[in-house]
């Protein structure tokens, strides 16, 4: 079906004519909050494939390793997805880079991550991840880290800062007070800059993702996908019938401005069609088995494989799939 008005054949001599899906300009509104809602959500799914993306290639680099190793070099780019997640969804264009996974990153270096706002590197952070408290307190403080932020894990970051400020009411004059001040200082569970952050990650947490690295990346691609579906429900919901089977029209060209690459795009581009034709009508409830509670959480059965990740995107899962 063609509207007048959005068809280029429509025009008048010398300029395009200009006549709305709905009277006095309305359309305008609509497609504006339907541009916002799909816009970043789908930016947060770009972000989240291009994660799980160093993600099956630090499974693969890992295979042979043991959990708690690989659960060290996948806690880096657990936070990494999380803070360039929030970044997209609040507009923001900091982004983190794990240095192992850039294009002439080294596996060995004191920095693990870099924090860029454009063009403009803004912090630069050594990851952590210890089972212990004394040997954490003890690796962040090296001299080497001076400046930079240390991060650490969630249910260890209480106990960490305790035993640096004990160590602080030592000797002022000790040849380590200095490294363990400017540790006591920049310790942190999450990677943050301006109102930008990560999640905070526990221990167990990182361990229990390294046991299955890439189930774990599928699940935050599904968590994404859903929200991505649930806010073109609601801007469906706003504009109702109205717009009609213009919503997937706009979707579609809110996910090229968001910049996705060409392999998030197919899956973008598929996930959740079924929901998607039903929200257009502001059938919000529909997108969950649950009817009307809203999406399931990551760790649902779509993480598993199943639930509403599309067909295309199992297929892409099972053919990158590493055995660990």
């Amino acid at each position: 079906m063609t509207i007048r008005g959005l068809d280029p054949r429509h025009r008048r001599r010398g300029h395009e004519r200009s006549v709305g899906v709905l009277p006095g300009g309305a359309d305008a509104a609509v497609w504006a909050v339907l541009d916002q809602a799909t816009r970043r959500t789908a930016a947060q799914v770009v972000a989240t494939l291009d994660g799980r993306d160093t993600v099956v290639r630090l499974a693969r680099r890992y295979a042979d390793h043991g959990t708690p190793q690989r659960a060290g070099h996948l806690f880096e780019v657990m936070h990494a997805i999380g803070f360039n997640r929030h970044a997209a969804r609040t507009g923001s264009a900091a982004r983190a880079h794990v240095l192992e996974w850039a294009w002439d990153g080294a596996q060995n270096g004191p920095v693990d991550i870099v924090l860029t706002d454009g063009a403009t590197k803004i912090a630069r952070v050594q990851a952590k991840l210890l089972g212990r408290v004394a040997p954490t307190a003890h690796q962040i403080s090296r001299s080497e880290y001076q400046g930079m932020t240390r991060l650490v894990a969630a249910d260890r970051l209480e106990a960490v800062n305790d035993l640096l400020d004990r160590r602080l009411t030592m000797n002022p004059e000790g040849t380590f007070f200095a490294d363990y001040a400017d540790a006591r200082a920049a310790t942190s569970d999450r990677l943050a800059y301006d109102a930008v952050h990560s999640d905070p990650i526990s221990y167990h947490q990182a361990q229990k993702a390294a046991g299955d690295p890439i189930g774990w990346a599928n699940g935050q691609v599904a968590g994404a996908v859903a929200r991505d579906v649930a806010a073109a429900g609601l801007a469906g919901a706003a504009a109702g019938a109205l717009i009609g089977g213009l919503t997937a029209t706009a979707m579609e060209a809110a996910r090229v401005r968001a910049g996705q690459t060409s392999a998030g795009s197919a899956v973008i581009t598929s996930a959740g069609c079924a929901a998607r034709a039903a929200v257009r009508s502001g059938a919000v409830g529909g997108i969950s088995a649950g009817g009307g509670r809203g999406p399931r959480p990551a760790g649902g059965a779509a993480a598993r494989g199943g639930g509403s990740l599309p067909s295309v995107f199992l297929k892409k899962q099972a053919d990158d799939h590493t055995t660990i």
